[in-house]
């Protein structure tokens, strides 16, 4: 069995795409797990140090509501610092998308000053730069 017959296989870009009913257009750049690992990294690690320590603390005798105590209290901070992690990784995203938005606004500005100066070149190569600018902004509308 091939890749391709298993559902999935890696595009030139080395984006992973999967089958859908309609071909092969569920496509998943790489760069999307980096930050995924980096959340689910520190997350398991923490749930591990907690088990790890809640055992060790068991184990050694100590009181049921003692250790209880503790651990609903290291569960608290743990949760609250997964919060923060959150809390920044949406921020910076909406940072992302707000100069992303700016970046469109400024480039339509710029398209459309620069649309409305053709005026501005003789009249011979006014038909012949328009068309060459309306194939511009349609590969750019495509990307």
């Amino acid at each position: 069995m091939t890749v391709v017959e298993a559902g999935f296989y890696l595009d030139p870009w080395h984006s992973l795409c999967f089958k859908s009913s309609g071909g092969w257009v569920n496509c998943v750049s790489p760069s999307m797990f980096v930050p995924a690992l980096w959340s689910a990294g520190p997350f398991l690690g923490m749930l591990g140090c907690v088990q790890l320590g809640y055992r060790i603390g068991h184990r050694g005798g100590a009181d049921k509501k003692d250790a209880t105590d503790a651990f609903q209290a290291i569960e608290a901070a743990i949760f609250a610092l997964l919060g923060l992690l959150l809390g920044f990784a949406f921020a910076g995203a909406m940072t992302r998308l707000d100069a992303r938005r700016q970046l469109i606004i400024h480039e339509a500005s710029a398209i459309g000053t620069a649309y409305l100066r053709l005026d501005l070149a003789p009249v011979s190569e006014q038909p012949a730069l328009r068309h060459l600018f309306r194939s511009y902004l349609e590969a750019r509308v495509r990307t």
